[in-house]
């Protein structure tokens, strides 16, 4: 919804632009349709934060936020790489990898329940309280 609110607002600016709007394929442009200079941006940035109450944080902690929301609720590290405009997934992991160690208990789990046979698990389940006594 918000993306499609930018695009009809852009739309407006294109039409009230004519002649001078210069297209550049961009969602987030000036009045113009050329590229928002980045200091015009970090001042916009700021100020939204400022008015909506919020501590100031960098704008590249934004991109933190979202590789490791998108990891922690399990998006794939290739999809979070290609996301992030890494070269490699590898570049991921190394930047974002401390996130994942809580998904290795959902592996082991998972893993568990693939590869251990129903018998033996209600077996070893009847056999638990015996080996605690």
């Amino acid at each position: 919804m918000v993306l499609r609110s930018q695009y009809e607002n852009q739309n407006t600016e294109r039409t009230a632009a004519g002649v001078e709007w210069c297209e550049n394929g961009l969602i987030f442009t000036t009045s113009l349709g050329s590229p928002i200079h980045p200091r015009n941006l970090l001042r916009d940035y700021k100020k939204f934060l400022l008015e909506a109450g919020l501590p100031e944080i960098r704008f590249h902690d934004l991109r933190h936020t979202a590789a490791s929301l998108m990891l922690n609720h399990g998006i794939p590290v290739i999809v979070v790489s290609r996301r992030l405009g890494h070269a490699k997934p590898s570049i991921t992991l190394d930047v974002y990898g401390h996130l994942i160690p809580s998904m290795q208990i959902e592996a082991a789990m998972k893993m568990d329940e693939l590869v251990t046979p129903v018998l033996f698990k209600q077996a070893a389940s009847e056999l638990r309280p015996l080996v605690s006594k």
